[in-house]
C-alpha cells in the first residue's frame, strides 16, 4: 500500500473521524497536524474565556474557564486516540502513553512521535506513511511544533502545581517577615 502524508485539513478530518479508534496506526504528519490543531484550539478557547471575562488574555488567570473546559473535553478522546495510533505507527502498545503523566516519560514520547513509523506492516495495521529520506522542511515543522508543544505542557504542569499548593494553604505570594511569628 501507497500511502501519503496527510496535510492540516486531511489530519484534523481523520482524527475527527477516528474520535475513538485506539486501533490502527497514525502518520506522523497525521499526530503533529492534529497536534497543531488542539493547541491552536486551547489557545483560541484561553481567548473566549478571557473575552468572557472582559479582560485581556495577558491578564486572564482562570485555567478552567467554560470555553477551555468543553473544548478540552472535546478533544480529550481524540488526542487520546491519535497518540495511541501514533504508538502503533512506530510498533509501541498504546499503553506506553501513560509514560505522559511524568516528566521524563513527556521527552521519551516526544522522541517516539518524531520518529520514523515502521517501513512495513506491523501488528497493529497495515503501513500509513511512505518511509523514505524525510523532507528537511518536515522536520523543521516538526521541531517548530515542539518548540510550542513543549512550553505549553509545562506552562500546564506549573499551574496545576500552583494550584495544588493554593490548595493545600500555600500562598506564593505571602510574604516572610524575619522576625515576627
Amino acid at each position: 500500500m501507497k500511502a501519503v502524508s496527510l496535510g492540516f485539513i486531511s489530519s484534523i478530518r481523520s482524527c475527527l473521524r477516528k474520535y475513538a479508534t485506539f486501533s490502527g496506526r497514525a502518520s506522523r504528519s497525521e499526530y503533529w497536524w492534529f497536534t497543531l490543531f488542539v493547541c491552536g484550539a486551547y489557545l483560541s478557547a484561553a481567548y473566549c474565556d478571557a473575552l468572557i471575562a472582559g479582560v485581556d488574555l495577558e491578564n486572564y488567570t482562570d485555567i478552567f474557564g467554560p470555553t477551555l473546559v468543553i473544548v478540552g473535553l472535546l478533544l480529550l478522546l481524540p488526542s487520546c486516540a491519535v497518540s495511541v495510533r501514533r504508538l502503533h505507527d512506530i510498533g509501541k502498545s498504546g499503553w506506553w502513553s501513560w509514560l505522559s503523566l511524568t516528566i521524563v516519560g513527556l521527552a521519551v514520547l516526544l522522541f517516539w512521535t518524531v520518529r520514523p513509523g515502521d517501513r512495513t506492516d506491523n501488528q497493529y495495521g497495515e503501513l500509513v506513511e511512505q518511509a523514505g529520506q524525510a523532507n528537511p522542511i518536515r522536520k523543521l515543522w516538526l521541531l517548530a511544533i515542539a518548540a510550542v508543544v513543549i512550553p505549553l505542557v509545562l506552562m500546564m504542569m506549573a499551574g496545576v502545581a500552583l494550584i495544588g499548593m493554593t490548595w493545600l494553604g500555600y500562598s506564593p505570594a505571602t510574604e516572610v517577615v524575619e522576625g515576627a511569628e
